[in-house]
């Protein structure tokens, strides 16, 4: 049951002039609020987190001149599945002057639904509805319905016409009507790592292709072919920033038909999992019809690091996943003063287990180890499935934070 709560807050933003100009003409009902630039970061770094910290702030404008009153509601879903959205707080911020920096105080969100900054975890999400005030009548960004009838759209009583709504910054612009604001924690200081950024994707996302000669079952390294998505890449460089490399293997399974063409490798095609941890791209596993194996370079270990991990993030699509479909990541290390490699998982899931996590980015993370001197991290997956994908990001072997 969803509850409803009024709440009257005094509104947080600072006034400054603004040209009066008309840069949209849509004459479609409805008053409309954008952020000033596409460059919104809707996520708050949990670390250094209290209650007098501004969780969101961004310039707000009326671009049509017509807005006399912006006022924004909260929805907050207890059971944290981001959803269904089961208490919303009315009335937490008014804005009456464009441009406006846009505040968002921790404080009001605490008081809004009795939290304390302890109950502030990572993926907790708050989504924000805003009203608008014009000499029309007061406007939001519920969608229109559809007269089949008739084949006309007809706008409920205080909508604002979704063609004012551009939906994402590839419009060029952001509206401000509904967004919502998530927590992360932010990956520990690199050492060296690949988000996947520097390798070729191609920009039709077309399928990885086996060279001629090769059948579907011909196991070993697979190698970057023209014009298409690579499935290595050889480091540009050894600075922290340089994407380290990596390989991709074939490796037949005895009940498995393998593959000749599937979606493998570098990709931007974030479709599926809506975007990537890090930058715009990942990597892409599909189909393989056998045992696919991602074996990361080597790194080293700078000799005044004491403490230090390997981490990587997998996507798994929100399907039926079946006994056979299996994941396994592990990373081998050197330990100071000795020869020898030790082999330590990172995660070993199959079947059931990964649909329980399927549908969202997981971090699988090794924790801190003491006194390594390398790692190498491998990623092994069995798929059958035209539907089922797995993707990788932001790989990093890294170091202790600082206090």
């Amino acid at each position: 049951m969803k509850k409803i709560i009024t709440l009257s807050v005094l509104a947080f933003f600072a006034s400054c002039s603004q040209e009066k100009d008309h840069v949209n003409s849509i004459s479609s009902p409805g008053g409309i609020v954008l952020f000033e630039d596409t460059d919104v970061e809707f996520r708050k770094d949990l670390f250094g987190l209290n209650e007098n910290s501004i969780i969101f702030e961004k310039t707000i404008v009326d671009p049509r001149n017509t807005v006399l009153e912006y006022t924004l509601d909260v929805a907050f879903d207890h059971d944290f599945d981001a959803t269904n959205f089961d208490v919303v707080v009315q009335n937490v911020l008014t804005v009456t002057e464009f441009p406006s920096t846009l505040q968002i105080p921790l404080d009001i969100i605490l008081e809004a639904f009795n939290l304390s900054v302890e109950d502030i975890v990572e993926g907790m999400e708050f989504k924000f509805f805003a009203s608008v005030r014009t000499e029309a009548g007061v406007f939001t960004s519920n969608l229109p319905f559809y007269n089949n009838d008739e084949d006309g759209v007809f706008y409920e009583e205080n909508t604002t016409d979704p063609a004012l709504l551009p939906t994402s910054s590839a419009d060029g612009i952001v509206h401000a009507m509904n967004f919502k604001v998530s927590f992360y924690i932010p990956p520990p200081p690199k050492i060296r790592g690949t988000s996947f950024e520097e390798p070729f994707a191609h920009p039709t996302h077309d399928g990885y292709i086996r060279p001629d000669g090769d059948d579907s079952l011909t196991e070993g390294e697979l190698l970057n072919q023209p014009n298409l998505r690579h499935v290595m890449h050889i480091a540009n460089g050894t600075g922290v920033d340089d994407e380290i490399g990596f390989k991709s293997e074939f490796i037949a399974h005895p009940d498995e038909n393998g593959f000749f063409e599937e979606l493998l490798g570098v990709t931007s095609d974030a479709s599926i999992p809506g975007s990537f941890i890090d930058g715009l791209q990942g990597y892409e596993i599909n189909d393989v019809d056998g045992i696919f194996k991602l074996t990361f370079d080597t790194v080293q270990v700078p000799a005044d690091v004491q403490m230090s991990g390997v981490l990587i993030g997998v996507f798994f699509s929100e399907v039926r996943w079946e006994t056979t479909d299996a994941i396994r990541a592990y990373f081998e290390i050197v330990r100071r003063g000795s020869t020898e490699v030790e082999t330590k998982d990172l995660v070993r899931l199959a079947g059931a287990e990964i649909g329980a996590i399927s549908g969202k980015w997981n971090d699988f993370d090794s924790g801190y180890y003491e006194d390594i001197e390398s790692y190498k991290l491998i990623v092994e997956v069995r798929l059958d499935s035209s539907s089922e994908f797995v993707y990788l990001d932001r790989m990093l072997v890294y170091r202790e934070r600082e206090n």
